[in-house]
C-alpha cells in the first residue's frame, strides 16, 4: 500500500497487485488529509504483513476493502508532524 497527499485536501492510495501498482479510489477517498493534521503514515504494527494507516489521532486497519478505526491511537502527547508540517521526531522501531 502507498499513499500520497500530493495536493492539499486530496489523498490517493495504491495497492500493489499482480506485479503492478493499482490506484484504489475508495481507499484514498476515506481519508481526508484536511481533517488528519499531522500527516499520515503506513506501518505494520502487528506484524501481519498488512500496514495500518496512522494519522494525527487515529490508527486504521484495512478490513474488507475499507479503513476501520482501531480502538487505540498513538501515545498521548506524540505526533508524526509538527503543526507547521515538520518532522516531530516520532519513530516506529521494529
Amino acid at each position: 500500500m502507498a499513499v500520497s497527499t500530493d495536493r492539499p485536501g486530496f489523498l490517493k492510495a495504491w495497492a500493489f497487485e499482480k506485479g503492478a501498482w493499482k490506484l484504489q479510489h475508495s481507499l484514498g477517498a476515506e481519508i481526508d488529509p484536511e481533517t488528519a493534521p499531522g500527516g499520515v503514515r503506513l506501518c505494520d504494527i502487528d506484524g501481519d504483513g498488512s500496514c495500518e494507516l496512522f494519522d494525527a489521532s487515529r490508527i486504521r486497519r484495512l478490513v474488507d476493502g475499507s479503513w476501520k478505526v482501531l480502538s487505540f491511537g498513538l501515545p498521548e502527547g506524540t505526533a508524526i508532524e509538527t503543526a507547521s508540517g515538520g518532522d516531530a521526531g516520532l519513530r516506529f522501531v521494529d
